[in-house]
């Protein structure tokens, strides 16, 4: 059945109990000559509210925001002393219009009078119950030691510590099981079992009639549902009296206090992995992938030295886990029920990576010392229900709590026993510490929603999808994706600064304060980088500030240890557009390499020590997560992309090859596409320098086959363009040094740099400029009008059909700077396209070129001059030299 058919379930619920306690309240309106102003007072809950819900009507009707304790403060305020005796009372209680002509205003007060007096003598029960809780005296249960001896000798054994918790559970799943088959021998086979026990509850005496009324109606519909789900007519005994006994006990756990409900509505698991060695088509480059993805798990310890021997090439794939639950609390401003999703990316089990996908988002690992979930089938046969128990346990506190449902899914089942559990926990964070529940819940529902929107946009970015178009009923406006990220950090922001209390931030609220900060820091990271690509230098270094700053806490150093190093890199990269730091443009591999050594030494010592959740209570497998991969592929892309500029030695340049695979390798297991054909692709570029065109060639395709795979057809002609824009580059490089084709070079690298220009890529269209001018300048005298209107066909567009500022914004959609000079710069070239050659206009692609690279140091040098030190290998020629010699 679907989910849908378990939340409307759940609103009817709401609706049968708040139709009950409304028709309560109206016959205390007339018994008990009450009014609204007495019954608000009582329920601590304001007038309107108050109206409103007593004037409901349909299915419009929900619960005031109650807890039991205010249902027993309304009791007390219709029964006080002053209320009842007759000497003191006003003549406050009145005639209505219903009231019979024949009764006095007297007899009217007399009798309301009275009937306080008999409501105060029966107690609170009936408003307990009339609100969907349990009476405070029920009895529930009718055995104790002196009739059963047997429960004092397992008492003793448990208060003297000769049990423990966990051989308890082990004991009493043991007993369960026996007690079920002794039972099941006394159920008439001509009767259900399902059946038997609704008659059996239904005449027990022990039980409260209005309880017992409740838990008949929960076990029937549960019944109903299960059986429907299933295609089936009737319930095992042992499923049966499994599906009774949670039902009573979570029926009796939630009477004692507010019943938060939490309730699973749907799971959603894929693999976000794909494997570069399957896309692998010949042998010349088969070898160093393979390599470089076995290095790279082998070091994470995802894999051993003995299956890479054995030439195991399949590794457990990253899990993306949404759990998506409803969520109601009688306690909110209102009773809608909302839904929300807990999401975790993680290299584990699926049940494990969605434990964790549920504890990170409600706070659970405060303090959590062990977590267990103990399943038990009730039953042999196919399609039986699933008993699952789960157990938390907590440090500073010698207690646990517990959770039980059954239900015929085990995912399901398992996922919501842990809810059951996480809602004990809850009432005793919000009663005993002090912590209000809305408080804490709003920000478990902001968590989830700001994780869903970096999840997407994190996509966006990876995509190269920069601009997106927000449209409303009367207007459409774009919005970029760095804006979404800035308002992403920002939300994140005003719940950490608003809602968390300061000096608790990390001790109460340590979990979601991290989660929180983990928002925040990525999606400051990845405008960061964003920063960087489009060359706003200025508001980069202003973005990683803003990081170093928050990694100032010593508790966020330590539990998102990849982001820290995650952030380092990225400050590396910054660095090598800015050229402020002389030094790093003369190391060489060594650098480079202990870099890339220590980034690995902490992940796994970050790993080891079980920081990712924190991961050392749990008994669930749970690798290596997103964040993870992702620093991982930054660290080594960035360490290749220096080794890659910079590099003279064939060590360099194989260091960096090895470093771009690698990356490749870690961005294809977290399902970033782009991302991995752009490593391939710059490894590509790194062969060209290196003189093996046999990998070049494999790699062009690999490179091209990734990309062409994660285009829509519902996508731009221009963005599916652009996304193949650091190919062309390799394709340019790769005929003018290996095939000493400048005539084919120049048509691919102006391809490029077209696809660069509208992605606002600035190194990638520097890195064309300098490509171009090479081609060039071997070009000779032929005109650049051909190559130039081929490929920048807008430019020779009449200008009845399209203006300048129109083509300009075609060509250069986020109005990139790097971009609106170069555009300038093609406009020029293509009033002059018919008498140009390129050999003539080669200095002006080389210097706009170099001129990208000296605005960025000196915007970094605060207008002091001087060259980057990548500008003045441009200008002499020595950039991205080849280290072989070039066919003549």
């Amino acid at each position: 059945m679907s989910s849908k058919h378990n939340l409307s379930e759940q609103f009817d619920l709401d609706a049968n109990t708040a139709r009950t306690f409304q028709t309560r309240l109206k016959s205390y309106i007339h018994d008990l000559r009450t009014d609204i102003t007495e019954l608000s007072a009582g329920l601590k809950i304001s007038r309107p509210v108050m109206i409103k819900f007593i004037h409901a009507e349909g299915h419009n009707i929900l619960l005031p925001p109650i807890t039991p304790a205010k249902v027993y403060g309304l009791w007390e305020e219709l029964t006080k002393p002053e209320k009842i005796d007759s000497d003191k009372i006003t003549k406050q209680y009145r005639r209505t219009p219903d009231d019979p002509e024949n009764r006095s205003s007297e007899e009217i007060r007399a009798r309301a009078i009275q009937n306080r007096q008999l409501l105060k003598e029966r107690g609170p029960d009936e408003l307990l119950i009339a609100a969907g809780y349990l009476p405070q005296q029920v009895k529930w249960i009718g055995i104790s030691p002196e009739r059963y001896p047997q429960l004092l000798q397992v008492a003793i054994l448990l208060d003297n510590n000769l049990l423990d918790f966990d051989s308890f559970m082990q004991v009493t799943q043991r007993y369960f099981e026996e007690v079920v088959k002794t039972i099941g021998l006394h159920i008439s086979a001509d009767l259900k079992p399902s059946q038997t026990v609704a008659d059996t509850l239904s005449k027990n005496p022990t039980l409260d009639p209005e309880f017992r009324n409740i838990l008949a109606g929960k076990y029937s519909r549960a019944c109903s549902r299960i059986l429907w789900e299933g295609h089936r007519s009737n319930l095992s005994s042992t499923e049966a009296l499994g599906l009774f006994s949670t039902i009573l006990s979570n029926e009796v756990s939630r009477s004692e206090r507010a019943s938060l409900k939490l309730r699973v509505v749907n799971l959603d698991f894929r693999s976000v992995s794909f494997s570069l060695t399957q896309k692998i088509v010949s042998k010349f480059i088969g070898d160093d992938i393979r390599q470089a993805s076995f290095l790279a798990e082998k070091e994470l310890g995802i894999i051993s030295s003995a299956e890479i021997k054995a030439g195991e090439m399949q590794f457990p794939p990253i899990i993306d886990s949404v759990i998506t639950c409803s969520y109601s609390s009688p306690t909110a401003a209102t009773q809608e029920t909302r839904v929300i999703k807990f999401n975790y990316i993680n290299c584990g089990t699926v049940i494990g990576t969605a434990i964790h996908a549920v504890a990170l988002h409600l706070g659970l690992h405060n303090g959590l010392e062990s977590l267990h979930i103990d399943p038990q089938a009730l039953g042999s046969e196919v399609g039986a229900l699933v008993k699952c128990t789960t157990s938390l346990g907590f440090k500073d506190s010698s207690t646990h709590v517990q959770g039980s449902w059954v239900d015929r899914d085990f995912m399901k089942t398992a996922i919501q026993s842990l809810l059951e559990a996480a809602e004990k926990w809850l009432f005793n964070r919000f009663h005993l510490n002090g912590i209000g529940e809305a408080d804490h819940m709003k920000v478990v529902v902001e968590l989830s929603c700001l994780q869903e929107k970096l999840k997407q946009t994190r996509g966006y970015f990876f995509n190269y999808q920069f601009l997106d178009e927000v449209k409303t009923l009367t207007t459409s406006k774009q919005i970029t994706t760095a804006e979404k990220l800035s308002g992403i950090a920002q939300e994140a922001m005003v719940y950490l600064d608003t809602i968390i209390p300061k000096e608790d931030k990390f001790t109460l609220w340590s979990t979601l304060s991290i989660g929180l900060f983990r928002i925040y820091i990525l999606a400051k990271l990845h405008e960061l980088r964003l920063m960087t690509m489009h060359g706003k230098l200025d508001r980069a270094r202003k973005t990683a500030k803003e990081i170093q700053k928050t990694f100032e806490e010593p508790v966020l150093e330590t539990t998102l240890k990849p982001l820290l190093l995650f952030f380092t890199a990225e400050e590396l990269l910054a660095e090598l557009s800015m050229g402020r730091k002389p030094k790093l443009f003369q190391v060489g591999i060594a650098y480079w390499s202990q870099f890339v050594e220590t980034a690995k030494d902490e992940i796994n010592h970050f790993l080891a020590a079980g920081n990712t959740v924190p991961e050392q209570c749990l008994r669930f497998s749970c690798g290596p997560d997103i964040d993870v991969y992702q620093s991982l592929g930054t660290v080594h892309s960035i360490a290749g992309r220096w080794l890659f500029y910079l590099g003279k030695t064939k060590a360099d340049l194989t260091q960096a090859y090895g470093y771009f695979l690698k990356a490749s390798h870690y961005y294809s297991r977290i399902g970033f596409a782009q991302k991995s054909a752009r490593c391939l692709a710059l490894a590509g570029r790194v062969q060209v320098r290196l003189g093996d065109r046999d990998k070049v060639e494999e790699l062009i395709g690999m490179a091209r086959s990734l990309v062409e795979e994660n285009l829509h057809i519902g996508q731009r002609a221009a963005f599916q363009q652009a996304s193949l824009s650091e190919i062309h580059l390799l394709e340019g490089e790769c005929s003018l040094l290996l095939d000493s084709r400048p005539d084919r070079g120049i048509i691919s690298s102006l391809e490029g740099l077209k696809g660069a220009l509208w992605l606002g890529l600035a190194r990638r269209i520097a890195d064309n400029l300098y490509n171009i001018s090479r081609c060039a300048e071997q070009l000779g005298d032929s005109a650049i009008e051909r190559e130039l209107k081929d490929i920048f066909q807008v430019l020779w567009e009449p200008e009845e059909n399209r203006t300048k500022k129109r083509k300009l914004t075609r060509l250069n959609p986020l109005n990139n700077a790097v971009a609106s000079e170069v555009v300038n710069l093609l406009f020029d070239l293509k009033k002059q396209a018919a008498v140009r050659s390129w050999h003539q206009v080669a200095y002006q692609f080389n210097t706009c070129s170099g001129h990208i690279w000296d605005v960025w140091y000196r915007e970094a040098s605060k207008g002091d001059g001087g060259h980057h030190p990548i500008a003045l290998l441009i200008r002499s020629g020595d950039f991205l030299k080849p280290i072989f010699k070039p066919p003549a």
